[in-house]
């Protein structure tokens, strides 16, 4: 009956659909409860071995860790609080011979292929003060998902011990990561692939920072490290494990003769051994963090222990271990909502809780610009298969809204924003939030997670629905079933915003209340 619809019928079909999601959306406001405190841990003692100019937290999950069989891949974007990001849409282009696309930090240029994949990303703001390129975005487009089914999420940014930054310097005009994203998702079809392509750049032009990379396609998930100016390695990531990254190296014991699950450098061992940064008759294993990177700092490690302690609880990991499992497993299957905990994580009533101890570095802070968490699922086709959850600003003051990888436009709310209050911009919407809520953590993050938790997990209860009704449209016209994904991405991403606005709404009427004399 639905095959033989007209257009016009079909079009009706996907209005009934939009109207029916619609009315769906709802909210509800919850009382807040104080939390008791504990005794705390002062780590202001700790000397930093670098400044880092931007601190991110990642989370990989293979297929057989998570509850539905997605690859997970993820990632908090901190650097400062009031710079904005966009989501865009970047279609599929044709590009002359000798097309580059070249980052506006470095001067690095790459050449283009002819025709480059159509992708979704999270550039910053500021890419819109740059005209006339090539592609859209490329400037720290962050994460997305390509045409191809190739996820991508980078970079969380680490740094190489002292002697290693001498031995082997990173290179001005190198790759950096504000284009290594854009790279990735324009011109590459599987992970194995732009493993390889990270690599070549490497080893070709050199890097002009360190970084550590997760891709994935429907097949595998690979984790690259960027170890220094002409040194890499990767590892792929075990089904059964997930993984954590603070802003420092962790991939351990490597095997470079097993291509099928390791890749790096020809040298990455000789060049250890050469320079006493290993000594093979010690009898110590070979551990590549240890040979190239610096000693490991709390601010970084913690958070790897902190996520530990919501999936494998049973493991019992000292906070202070400092040198974690590089693959661990957790006590139950991970869901997307686990891992949205995950980046929202502060340690609450332990000795290093951050609200009570700010020196301390948690996995949530202020200045977080965004939040994704990109699901890569095979058995569906990439325009729904392909899904990236993004909380504009601080995640503990945001919901997680998703865009899959068939839409073609983005709301207009979810691409604007500078670095300057702009009430119009989601970014803006939900980093007021976060401005009231990091004020005074204990007294106002239950209200606010309580508010603000009811519109997403209704969002996450209905995504097998949402999903149901797009592959049945796709099944008879894949173009139907775009436009209703760009719909429902829409009102969803909206309905977030407006949740917002009457979250700010309610806590300007209690601050009110409170302030009466």
């Amino acid at each position: 009956m639905v095959e033989s619809m007209s257009l016009a019928g079909r079009k009706f079909l996907l209005i009934i659909l939009i109207a029916l999601l619609s009315i769906s959306v709802i909210s509800v406001a919850f009382v807040y409860n104080s939390t008791s405190g504990v005794e705390y841990y002062n780590s202001t003692s700790e000397v930093e071995y670098y400044e880092l100019k931007h601190e991110c937290t990642m989370v990989v999950v293979g297929k057989n860790a998570t509850t539905d069989g997605s690859i997970i891949i993820s990632r908090t974007e901190d650097w400062y609080g009031n710079w904005a990001k966009h989501l865009i849409v970047v279609p599929r282009m044709e590009h002359k011979a000798n097309t580059t696309i070249c980052s506006v930090y470095t001067g690095f240029c790459y050449s283009l292929p002819p025709l480059t994949y159509k992708y979704i990303a999270i550039p910053d703001w500021d890419w819109i003060t740059y005209p006339g390129r090539p592609l859209p975005g490329a400037v720290y487009d962050a994460a997305g998902i390509n045409e191809a089914f190739v996820a991508v999420t980078a970079t969380v940014t680490i740094y190489p011990s002292k002697k290693v930054a001498e031995l082997d310097p990173f290179v001005d005009n190198g790759i950096a990561e504000d284009l290594i994203t854009t790279i990735i998702l324009a011109t590459t079809k599987s992970a194995r692939e732009a493993v390889k392509l990270v690599g070549y750049l490497v080893e070709t032009y050199g890097a002009a920072e360190g970084m550590a990379i997760a891709v994935a396609d429907p097949s595998e998930v690979w984790i690259i490290e960027v170890l220094s100016g002409r040194h890499w390695v990767a590892v792929r990531v075990r089904d059964d494990s997930y993984v954590v990254y603070g802003n420092e190296m962790r991939i351990c014991e490597v095997n470079l003769t097993d291509t099928e699950n390791y890749m790096g450098s020809a040298d990455l061992i000789e060049f250890a051994v050469k320079n006493g940064l290993w000594d093979p008759t010690t009898g110590e294993p070979f551990c590549v963090a240890k040979a190239y990177g610096p000693p490991p700092s709390p601010r970084n490690y913690r958070r790897v222990w902190g996520i530990a302690r919501l999936f494998s609880p049973s493991a019992n990991y000292d906070p202070e271990q400092k040198w974690y499992p590089y693959f661990m497993k957790p006590d139950r299957k991970i869901s997307v909502k686990d891992v949205m905990i995950a980046h929202r994580e502060f340690y609450a009533d332990t000795p290093y809780d951050t609200r009570y101890n700010p020196a301390e570095r948690g996995v949530g802070i202020s200045r977080t610009q965004e939040a994704h968490i990109i699901q890569v699922r095979g058995w569906l086709p990439v325009e729904i298969g392909g899904v990236m959850w993004v909380a504009m600003s601080a995640p503990r003051a945001s919901i997680y809204v998703p865009f899959y990888a068939g839409i073609t436009k983005v709301p207009y709310t979810y691409s604007i924003g500078t670095d300057v209050y702009d009430n119009e911009s989601a970014f803006w919407t939900f980093r007021t939030i976060a401005n009231i809520l990091f004020l005074d953590p204990v007294k106002y993050e239950p209200f606010i997670r309580n508010y603000l938790d009811q519109y997403e997990n209704l969002t996450i209860s209905i995504q097998p629905y949402i999903e149901q009704y797009a592959l049945t449209l796709y099944s008879i016209d894949k173009e139907l079933a775009i436009e209703f994904l760009n719909k429902y991405c829409e009102i969803t991403a909206i309905g977030a915003q407006k949740h917002a606005y009457r979250l700010f709404a309610e806590l300007m009427t209690k601050l009110a209340r409170e302030l009466r004399s």
